[in-house]
């Protein structure tokens, strides 16, 4: 039965390092942050179920599963939806309604009312200053939860069809190997939810072993030995395959939002090379290779040379130099080292420390004896400095060059 336990434990912590992955975008608010709200309802809900099967009291732990397995088919269905930025709107509207109805009962109407118009006012003064359609959005996202409410044949969710079939359309865009077809996990799922809805609903808890009558007419119940193991293998098996598809979920929505922000980078970049070169200058390289596509590739450069540098206030360590691709065309390429590895460059330097300590203003350095790294960078954001844009390459990784490091004394 560990073994369970471990397996949750660890697809726990799968989920968890993918959503370290996932960053709330301004321009994105309300979707976002339904998002995020659902993985902590997700893993919050499966660590207690978990807890509670440890100390068997699997009658409660049963509710939690079921709340787990909800969150994850809320998450599939707003990470894999083309309009997400709306319907994950409408799915933030959506509960935070039902928080209203809920204060209605404690509070009143009024007090609901007003909480509800705070709540919805405080995320529109934000979001409005990112993203300009942010007031069109929440108000037509309101107006589809209003026709939602208005069909009552519909159910009671921020989509108003069954959460199980639109996850069962969407698996095939999780590529999710179980083995199994998309109508046989949607079969699956159905099976798993009625048995969690069973346990976690009131009901007649009488799993009758025998009953004893006594003379007087009495009734005694002969309980049935409880199968601990059978409902520990039901619970933490939901939870364990909640997380799986909730993680492929957020896989596919960080891997599409990496691609769409890549083509608009690639887009930008390509207007920006079309511009006319001042005199003297270089196409940049960064353009470069962010007009290609390469907004999240690593690229590797064997022999970079180093002699004069600038320390920016923030710690940036900064230089420019000349690089020849294959294509034999010669361009401009901006390095930044970032504070944290700026100890590593120091190292492979071989200088002290406070040659490379920022100051206030920009402090420059040249080193008598320059020296030439290995480089893994990645590309930084769009630059625009006196009419020229372009795009710094943000080392990750520093390594001196084989001959200067036989060079180096021992």
């Amino acid at each position: 039965m560990d073994s369970l336990f471990d397996e949750v434990a660890a697809r726990l912590q799968q989920l968890e390092d993918v959503r370290g992955q996932f960053t709330i975008r301004a321009e994105q608010l309300a979707a976002d942050l339904a998002l995020v709200g659902l993985h902590n309802e997700l893993r919050d809900a499966t660590y207690s179920a978990a807890e509670l099967c440890r100390l068997r009291a699997q009658s409660a732990a049963f509710s939690l599963a079921r709340t787990a397995f909800e969150a994850a088919q809320q998450m599939i269905v707003l990470a894999t939806e083309d309009d997400y930025l709306g319907v994950g709107t409408r799915a933030w509207l959506y509960h935070r309604r039902k928080e209203r109805r809920i204060a209605q009962f404690a509070k009143g109407v009024d007090v609901a009312h007003d909480w509800y118009e705070q709540a919805i006012g405080e995320i529109r003064r934000i979001w409005m200053a990112y993203n300009p359609d942010a007031e069109k959005i929440l108000r037509h996202e309101e107006a589809q939860l209003d026709l939602l409410q208005k069909n009552r044949g519909g159910a009671d969710n921020f989509m108003g069809r069954n959460l199980g079939k639109i996850v069962e359309e969407r698996y095939p865009k999780l590529a999710i190997a179980f083995g199994k077809s998309s109508a046989d996990l949607g079969e699956l799922n159905s099976g798993i939810y009625a048995a969690l809805s069973r346990e976690s609903h009131a009901q007649l808890r009488l799993d009758l072993a025998g009953l004893r009558i006594g003379p007087d007419g009495t009734v005694s119940i002969v309980a049935q030995e409880v199968d601990e193991a059978s409902k520990d293998k039901l619970i933490l098996g939901c939870v364990s395959s909640s997380l799986a598809e909730a993680r492929a979920a957020l896989i596919y929505l960080i891997d599409a939002r990496r691609k769409r922000r890549a083509a608009e980078l690639a887009a930008e970049a390509d207007r920006l090379s079309k511009e006319p070169l001042a005199p003297g200058f270089k196409p940049d390289l960064g353009l470069h290779l962010m007009r290609g596509g390469g907004a999240s590739t690593t690229f590797h450069f064997a022999n970079v040379p180093i002699q004069k540098v600038g320390i920016l206030p923030d710690g940036t360590v900064r230089w420019s130099g000349n690089i020849t691709l294959e294509d034999q065309e010669v361009y401009a390429a901006t390095f930044d080292i970032p504070q944290v590895l700026v100890t590593e460059l120091v190292s492979a330097m071989g200088v002290e420390a406070g040659v490379l300590a920022p100051a206030r203003e920009v402090k420059k350095q040249i080193f008598m004896q320059p020296r030439t790294l290995r480089l893994a960078c990645t590309l930084g954001d769009i630059q625009k400095f006196a009419g020229d844009a372009f795009v710094p390459l943000s080392v990750t990784k520093i390594g001196v060059h084989e001959i200067e490091s036989e060079r180096r004394p021992n």
